[in-house]
Parts: C-alpha cells; structure tokens; sequence
C-alpha cells in the first residue's frame, strides 16, 4: 500500500487538481475544454493549455482513462487502477474499498495546488 501511497504523493499540484475534480464528479465523462473552464475559468488560451499534459499524466499513470466519442473526453479511473495494482493480491472487494478510501483521504488531505505527502 505504501507503493501505492508515493505514486499518489508524486503527482504535480495540477495532475492531483484535475484528478480531485474528475474524482468529484464520479460517473461524468469530460473534456479538457471542461475541465479546463471548470479549474481555470476558461476555455482557451493559456487556461487551457496547462490542463492537457495534466491529463495526459494521469492517463499515462492509469488514474484517468480516455472515453467517449473520438476519446476525447476524460473519467477518473482510480478503482481500476487499484485493482491492477493489487491484482497480486487478488484483493476482494472489501480490501479494494478500504484501499480506495486509503487512497482518497491522502488526495484530499493534500488538496488541490500542493505537493503531496
């Protein structure tokens, strides 16, 4: 679990901004152009242009899987991610529960725009 800890705690503050916002609004697929008006109040230009290699991060790291028509819209993928990191294991669904809020609360106890701990 401590493995899985340090590669949450590695995230850059905008890579855990756009996962904690996808993350609160579980079930939604979205585009960069939203997430980018939502974190940053703005569709184009500079606004925009931080959030997709936040994104793309998160895609490359299996927290954030691409959906949608063309993929270009975005979903967290946390779950999943837990359990093709614990597959070893073969956790059952409890565990990936307790793991996942494991997970969750050191998200949130770092928050948006800092470094993780």
């Amino acid at each position: 679990m401590e493995r899985l800890l340090a590669q949450v705690a590695s995230l850059g503050a905008d890579e855990r901004e756009a996962l904690l916002y996808l993350l609160g609004r579980q079930g939604a697929t979205l585009t960069i152009s939203d997430v980018a008006a939502a974190l940053s109040g703005s569709r184009s230009g500079a606004a925009r242009a931080r959030w997709p290699a936040a994104l793309r991060q998160l895609v490359r790291r299996g927290l954030v899987v691409q959906a949608g028509s063309g993929r270009m819209a975005r979903r967290p993928s946390l779950r999943e991610w837990l359990r093709r990191e614990l597959a070893p294991h073969r956790p059952s669904d409890e565990e990936l529960d307790e793991a996942l809020a494991v997970v969750l609360r050191r998200l949130a106890a770092a928050g948006p725009g800092t470094r993780g701990r």
